[in-house]
């Protein structure tokens, strides 16, 4: 899924949408000058309600994917097979609430993936930041 994302980056929301199986929502239009929301609601099981960022007017666009890991735990050790080791990590801030997670960084000449991992080890998140 998260591949099958990355090459749809720089499409439409219709693109954006079809790896997630997702409805997707535009949210209000007036709620932002540069981007366009996007609320995904995919029917795959095992991901929640996400978000896709796209600009207005060309720049960086952004999907975030939200995994339950109730359904399903992707292991950071598994990510780190398919993926290598990240280029870099974010904790959580200390005024996160508890169990926030830490995010995994990999640089990429498109941009930089970022998945959330939670104090289990899980990847709770997925996060394409795409460069414009």
């Amino acid at each position: 899924m998260i591949d099958a994302l990355v090459a749809a980056r720089g499409g439409d929301i219709a693109a954006i949408s079809r790896p997630l199986d997702a409805v997707a929502t535009p949210g209000d239009p007036a709620s932002n000058a540069y981007y366009r929301f996007w609320t995904l609601t995919p029917r795959t099981a095992g991901l929640t309600k996400s978000e896709a960022r796209l600009p207005l007017a060309g720049g960086p666009r952004m999907i975030i994917v939200n995994v339950d890991t109730a359904v399903r735990c992707v292991a950071r050790t598994d990510a780190w097979a398919r993926y290598g080791r990240p280029t870099s990590l974010t904790p959580a801030s200390p005024h996160a609430p508890a169990g926030s997670p830490n995010y995994d960084v990999y640089h990429r000449p498109w941009g930089d993936l970022r998945l959330g991992i939670n104090p289990a080890g899980c990847v709770t998140a997925v996060v394409i930041d795409a460069a414009g």
